[in-house]
């Protein structure tokens, strides 16, 4: 999982773009990628609507860019390792594109 201080506004605002999410998708995102297992206690605060709708929706947008999000009934959500290191790769390439410090 990622280091929370990695994933910059800019950064995460570049991700948003990229998989086209909303503010409330990108911050369950930056929660995927920094947690093993998002719960839906985890949601409460960032995603307003029916918590179902915004897994559906997630789901949705992220398979079209190629990554999986996996659920489990009573345990929550999360990204196959595979799909994680395919973020890290962009996030490094998106750093190199805005002069950031890349992750050690």
């Amino acid at each position: 999982m990622f280091d929370p201080k990695w994933l910059t506004d800019e950064v995460m605002l570049d991700l948003r773009r990229e998989y086209s999410l909303s503010p409330a998708q990108g911050n369950v995102l930056k929660l995927l990628l920094t947690n093993s297992i998002v719960t839906n206690k985890m949601l409460v605060g960032i995603y307003t609507s029916d918590i179902g709708v915004c897994r559906l929706r997630l789901r949705r947008k992220l398979s079209d860019a190629g990554l999986t999000l996996m659920t489990k009934r009573r345990l929550g959500m999360w990204l196959i390792p595979a799909d994680v290191i395919k973020v890290a790769k962009e996030i490094g390439e998106m750093k190199k594109q805005l002069n950031l410090p890349l992750m050690k």
